[in-house]
């Protein structure tokens, strides 16, 4: 297997773990009583992992973190400032699209999974950055 090859291979794993955990945060999130709104919403600032309603008034940004060990950064740890600035402004920009700053309350949550994928360990973090 050539370095291209064996890098493609890798990535794709690592997109399909990252869609799987966001997709368990959802449902974790969905059982709170959180709609969804988007998956992965895209802007040139940056990504959102995650956009929920709760209640009839506050969208909520939601970025997931996924970490087996905690060698260098425990998944809540990993959400540095400059990734805290990207989400922000992606936010914004949805927030602007829609028309949605006269209308919604908006916050940041983190949902941070960690430690063996068969008994994951979920921690949801409530307006974990502003």
């Amino acid at each position: 297997m050539g370095p291209l090859h064996w890098w493609r291979n890798f990535r794709t794993r690592r997109l399909n773990s990252g869609a799987y955990w966001e997709r368990q945060a959802e449902l974790y999130l969905q059982s709170q009583g959180m709609k969804t709104l988007h998956k992965n919403y895209q802007t040139s600032a940056g990504e959102v992992d995650l956009v929920m309603m709760v209640g009839e008034d506050t969208v909520v940004f939601v970025e997931v973190r996924y970490r087996f060990h905690q060698a260098w950064a425990n998944a809540l740890e990993s959400v540095t400032p400059q990734k805290q600035k990207k989400i922000i402004k992606a936010a914004s920009q949805l927030m602007s699209k829609k028309q949605w700053h006269n209308r919604y309350h908006a916050r940041f949550d983190v949902v941070a999974i960690q430690g063996d994928p068969k008994e994951p360990t979920i921690e949801w973090i409530e307006h974990a950055f502003y």
